[in-house]
């Protein structure tokens, strides 16, 4: 797999700087290799803002307009048909030239079908880059907002969160885990469901004593 470098000297050279730029979160797979790519370029620039914005826009497009997702991706777009796709959507986003190139770098390398994988990484670069920590908590049903204010003020008290940053804690709701809650935060996994309590009384109950 190429490494960000990579991918801006190979793709993106018109628009990069000789300014070095540390990304604030180490993030990995084929989609925050591109988002990496795309926040350091920005920052070189001097336009993280713009591009910001524009890739929340992205994200609203394709909620909002699931057809414009869909041409984008479009495996049978000709290489003029996807430039021209791109310069409609970069308008729509009021996106600025890094914001354009980017597109196309990934429509060169076929790989917009994960676009929406790399808008999302690229918020979790923003908010990093802001103090903001993003976390989960996992729960058999929805949990009540006393519960999930319980649940910020302790993590965010905690050492993975770290002093002076913030937490955003989102509710998922997986029935499959019958009871309790799994706790994400980066890499860093709690798990107290009862179904993993459930796994480990029967592990205990079938291994030989």
């Amino acid at each position: 797999m190429f490494k960000a470098s990579k991918l801006l000297s190979a793709g993106s050279r018109r628009f990069a700087s000789t300014t070095s730029v540390k990304p604030p979160l180490d993030l990995y797979g084929l989609s925050g290799t591109y988002a990496t790519a795309l926040y350091t370029a920005a920052a070189k620039e001097n336009s993280l803002p713009a591009v910001s914005t524009a890739m929340g826009k992205l994200q609203s497009l394709f909620v909002n307009d699931k057809r414009s997702r869909d041409i984008l991706v479009d495996p049978t777009l000709t290489v003029s048909d996807k430039n021209e796709v791109i310069s409609i959507i970069s308008k729509k986003c009021d996106g600025n030239t890094v914001f354009k190139g980017f597109l196309e770098t990934m429509a060169g390398y076929n790989r917009l079908d994960i676009i929406e994988d790399v808008t999302s990484d690229f918020q979790k670069l923003k908010n990093a880059s802001e103090g903001l920590v993003e976390a989960t908590v996992t729960s058999a049903k929805p949990l009540d907002a006393a519960t999930m204010k319980k649940l910020t003020s302790s993590i965010t008290d905690s050492s993975v969160v770290g002093k002076g940053r913030k937490l955003k804690l989102t509710n998922v709701v997986d029935e499959s885990i019958k009871g309790g809650i799994v706790v994400n935060v980066g890499d860093k996994t709690l798990d107290l469901s009862v179904s993993s309590m459930l796994y480990k009384y029967n592990n205990l109950l079938t291994t030989p004593v």
